[in-house]
This record gives C-alpha cells, structure tokens and sequence, in this order.
C-alpha cells in the first residue's frame, strides 16, 4: 500500500526534524543568559533564531556529488553473487511500527492544536470589539495583542482607572512594539512547533522561555524610548493582572513569566551601541555555525534523476605497448566520473556532454603513476566505438595510447553493467553452507533519508577462506554505504569446498555487489 511506503519516510523525517530542533533548543539554552548579561534582552531574544535555523538547514540541498569512482585492475577476478542488505521490514506481512508511530504522531499534534484552539476561543469571547477605534476591550486579561492576520491591542475593561496617564502611554508603547515586531505571528509559530512535537518536553519548557525573553526584549525597547521611565514602568507591571496559561497565537503581559526577574532587568543599564552590534554580530555567528552544522551531518544524497540520458562511454587503453584494457561506464549526461587503473596506475576524470552534429564531447584529465598527463577534449559521434580515430595526441600521451566511443542511450533501454573489465570475471560455480557471508547493517544514517544504493567491492582471500583486505570499487552514491560493505566483508570466511567456474579453489581476489534498500526484508 502507498501509506506503507509514506509512514517509514515520514517518520524518519519527524526523527531528523526532532534531533535537528533538539540541538538548536540545546543551543538556544546554552547562550540567552550569558547573552543577557554581555549584551542585553534584545540579543538574547535574537538567540531564539537558533532554533528554527537548525530546524529547516537539513533540508536545505546537499553539496555537489564527488565523482563516481569505477577502479579497474588486470588481475584475475572470481564474483561471488550480490547481496541484498535493507533495513527490515516485519515479518509475515505485519504492519511495520514506523506506521504506528506516524499515526500516534498525527493524533497527539491534532489533539494539541485541538486544545490551543479551545484556549483561544475561551481567550476571544471576553473581547469586546471596538470599531473604528485603535484597540478593543478584554474583560479579566490585559493589555495584550491578539489576531494573526490582523494583530489588534487589547487592554482591561478598566484601563483608564488601574493606570496613570504616563503609566498608559508605557503600556500602549509596550503592546504598539508587539505589533511592529511581528511578535504574534513569532508567537504562532512557536504554538506550531509544540503541536508538531507535542512529544517533547523542551519545546514546551522553551516556549515558556521564549514568550519572557520576548517580554524581555520588548521591555528594553521601551525602556530604550522612554528612558526616564522605569518607576513607572515597574508601577504599570505591578498593576497588570496575572494571565492564566499562554495565549497561543498573541502576546499578553506576564503570563507564567517571573515578575521578579522583570523587575529586576528595569535596574540593568541598557547596553550601548557597540556592545549591541557586537551581541548581534556573535548571535549571526552562531546561527551559521549551528545551521551549517545541521545542514553538514545529513547524509550525502544520491544525484537528482532529471530528464538528461545516460551515456555509455567505451575506452580502450593501452601503457607502453602492452596488451588493452577496455574499461566501459554508463553515466548521465554532465556527470563526472572517475576511472582508476590499478595496473598500470592510470586515472582518468572526465564528462560527457551531448554536442552539436550528433557528436559526444568527452572533456577531463588523464594522469599516469600522480602526475599529469595531459588534457581530454574528444568529439566521439554517437554510436562510436573505441579506434584510432578517436585517440590522445602522441605529443601528451607518455607511452598512454588512449582510445573512446560513446553512444546515448534511449529512453528506457537497459545498460550494460557499469563496469567491464577485458576480460569478464569468472562467477563462483558454487556457494557452500559453510560458506558465512552475513550480509552487512543498513546504516542508520541512510534509513532518515530513505536511500537505496549499490557497493562493488572486491575482497582477498587466503588459502584459507579468510577474507583480508577489502577495496571499493564503485558506490553509488558514495560516502554512504562503503563502510557498512567493508566491515561485514572483513568477517566473511569460505569452505575450502567452494570452487570457482573452472574448478579451482577461489583464493586471491574475489568480486561482488551488496544491494541497500531502506524497505523489504534482507537476503543474500
């Protein structure tokens, strides 16, 4: 079933959007009081951009990818058959948890948004509305700002008795600067967030601080326009009546803030200039390191598929007179790959692009034993294959004859594997029971991103059956699964009974393909 296949992805999501958020909050936490203290409410409020920084920077596009590496050598090779590694499914066709977990997900942020709606509600019917004037009339609460779209300052039914004339100018100052600052829509924002993680703990604790680093902040706002006002200020704060729980969508005084500690940040002098260009400057430092930070530990994706074809590019090369190798790659259009030739020690790095007149355009650079060689720049016509019309100049090959063919691809049309080597590999004849080829773990990296990928490796084995050392040859998409294929191969043994298709004990250099998958249940 589709839902089925969408349950794994989004709660992978919701696993890397917890873990993101987390740390951003961890952040948030670590820096808004000593920010407080060194540079004032206004900085430490700036701090709360952490969280949301974090948040979003894993879904941002992952760099470019390295090149695909196809590594070639002129040993003999056995292949023994590939293997399929995923990450599990539940046996006998049960649902799998993730889709539970989904589903409890969805419940609990539905019953959360059920129950900030009702507090709203229950907050709007004490307003009452006042047409053509600059605010409304709330009876019990106030002053506060309410109304997302259209942010509106209420004040208490008896405003004009609880405070002085300067006392009512501070607070109208006060609520005006909520509405200028966008504080309700930062406010709905953050009633999001805890119905999106309901679940968690620290994002209810945070949004109890970030509504009074808010207040904070835009008490010094104030007091930054009204400088000689801090008695009465102070007065108007001990006036306003208590609110009960947060407002979910708008900004009220007090709410479960500490009073004392408001009052006591009247008494702080207000840092200068250069001390807040100097907190604003550390705040945009640390929301790029923990951002880039975030957006860094993704896992690295494989290339977008898009409308370009795949190419299949033939090359025949030949070091100093000796006998051609003819490795062969199919990749898309504009992809860089990268062939290494173990013996002789030739690397070539190279693209190819679609030309005009039918034509093929093969650009890189050819090295031989680090150093280079010399420039690529082929026009190979589509459908070639590898002669002497298509070869390095004489002049930059250093004893390297290299020839090339290409040809698109249709739409559609199966490729060859992507690697051949002159002389095809011989596969295992036989695979014993006592033959432990333990397929290796799906890392848990790749299972938040959902990915699939393939590793060729190739493996030495003793006389023995052990396996010692063991080489990538391709991955795709590299960086992911290379060292999941390389610790499982390492523990590998073979009977001495297996023999290869010639008969002959399968010791030296053996070949094979591990299969990942994020779904299904593993074999091999």
């Amino acid at each position: 079933m589709a839902s089925d296949s969408i349950a794994p992805v989004l709660a992978a999501a919701l696993l890397q959007a917890t873990l993101a958020l987390t740390v951003g909050l961890a952040l948030v936490y670590a820096l808004r009081r000593p920010l407080r203290r060194m540079f004032g409410a206004r900085i430490a409020y700036a701090a709360w951009w952490l969280a949301p920084a974090c948040l979003l920077a894993p879904w941002l596009p992952t760099p470019a990818q390295a090149p695909r590496v196809f590594a070639f050598t002129g040993d003999a090779l056995a292949a023994v058959p590939a293997l399929v590694v995923s990450a599990g499914a539940p046996a006998g066709g049960g649902t799998d948890w993730r889709a539970w977990l989904v589903v409890a997900w969805v419940a609990g942020a539905l019953a959360m948004a059920a129950l900030f709606a009702r507090r709203q509600r229950r907050f709007e019917r004490r307003i009452e509305r006042r047409p053509g004037q600059p605010w409304d009339q709330v009876r019990g609460h106030g002053p506060a700002v309410a109304g997302l779209l259209q942010p509106r300052i209420l004040l208490p039914d008896d405003f004009d008795q609880r405070y002085s004339v300067q006392e009512q100018a501070l607070v109208l100052a006060h609520e005006r600067l909520h509405v200028m600052r966008g504080d309700v829509a930062a406010q709905a924002a953050a009633s999001a967030l805890r119905c999106v993680f309901w679940f968690h703990p620290l994002v209810h604790a945070a949004a109890s601080s970030f509504r009074f680093d808010q207040e904070l902040a835009c008490d010094a706002d104030v007091l930054a326009r009204f400088p000689g006002s801090r008695r009465a200020y102070g007065d108007a704060m001990l006036k306003t009546q208590l609110a009960d729980a947060g407002l979910p969508i708008g900004c009220h005084w007090q709410s479960s803030h500490p009073l004392k500690e408001r009052l006591t940040m009247l008494k702080q002098p207000i840092p200068g200039a250069l001390r807040r260009t100097s907190g604003r400057m550390l705040v945009a430092l640390a929301l790029a390191a923990g951002a880039f930070a975030a957006w860094a530990a993704q896992p690295i994706q494989p290339a977008a598929t898009s409308a370009k074809p795949n190419i299949d590019v033939q090359f025949r090369i030949s070091v100093d007179g000796a006998k051609a190798l003819t490795p062969r790659v199919i990749v898309r259009e504009g992809e860089m790959f990268l062939i290494d030739l173990d013996k002789p020690a030739i690397r070539l790095t190279a693209t190819a692009r679609r030309a005009a007149g039918g034509k093929i355009g093969l650009s890189g650079e050819l090295s031989r034993d680090g150093k280079s060689i010399g420039p690529i720049d082929m026009q190979l016509p589509d459908g070639s294959v590898p002669d002497d019309s298509a070869k390095l100049p004489a002049d930059v090959s250093a004893g390297v004859v290299l020839q090339a063919g290409a040809r698109v691809l249709a739409a559609g049309e199966p490729g060859v594997p992507v690697t051949e080597l002159h002389d095809r590999a011989p596969y295992l004849a036989k695979i014993t029971d006592q033959d432990v080829m333990t397929p290796p773990t799906y890392p848990k990296a790749a299972l938040s991103k959902q990915l699939r990928g393939k590793v060729m490796i190739e493996l030495n084995v003793d006389a023995a059956g052990n396996v010692g050392a063991v080489r990538v040859i391709s991955a795709d998409p590299p960086g992911v699964f290379e060292e999941a294929a390389i610790a499982a191969a390492k523990q590998w043994h073979f009977s001495a009974n297996a023999r290869d298709a010639n008969g002959k004990r399968p010791s030296g250099w053996l070949r094979t393909q591990i299969d990942f998958s994020p779904d299904g249940p593993p074999a091999g």
